[in-house]
């Protein structure tokens, strides 16, 4: 009789835990991520943003050339926008620790690879929310 082998899960490379959200009903790759994801499902249900949605794939082209693929934390639509009334598709990364694979990914996306503008969020190492770390425009866009 053959014995199954038994299935570990890997361990993480960075030292974070997924981890299971009751509110989203979704897993996360890390706590804080799962905390963000948390606040902004909160900002939906208050309105503040809508279609929200988790783990998107967006393709980095520049010129017509498809370089590569980003997987992105978040993608939502935000009302506004640094106190103005402007209404805008937002893709947000949450990082907690910056690769050397993520670091080329957000030069391609600033060449003009990404299709609107990605906030990078980071953890504040208090635990309380996360905040903004920078905006990244693509190449050509406006952001007036």
């Amino acid at each position: 009789m053959k014995r199954s082998p038994i299935r570990r899960t890997p361990k993480p490379k960075y030292g974070n835990r997924r981890c299971w959200s009751n509110l989203t009903k979704r897993w996360f790759d890390s706590a804080a991520e799962m905390r963000y994801g948390d606040h902004l499902f909160a900002r939906q249900c208050n309105g503040e943003i809508r279609d929200l949605e988790f783990q998107v794939n967006v393709p980095l082209v520049i010129g017509g050339v498809r370089l590569g693929l980003s997987r992105v934390d978040f993608k939502y639509y935000e009302h506004r926008w640094r106190g103005q009334q402007r209404e805008q598709w937002v893709w947000d990364e949450f990082k907690g620790f910056e690769t050397d694979v993520w670091k080329l990914k957000k030069k391609l996306w600033a060449a003009g690879g990404g299709p609107g503008m990605l906030r990078v969020t980071k953890a504040n190492k208090n635990r309380s929310l996360p905040y903004t770390f920078e905006e990244i425009w693509p190449a050509g866009v406006n952001d007036a």
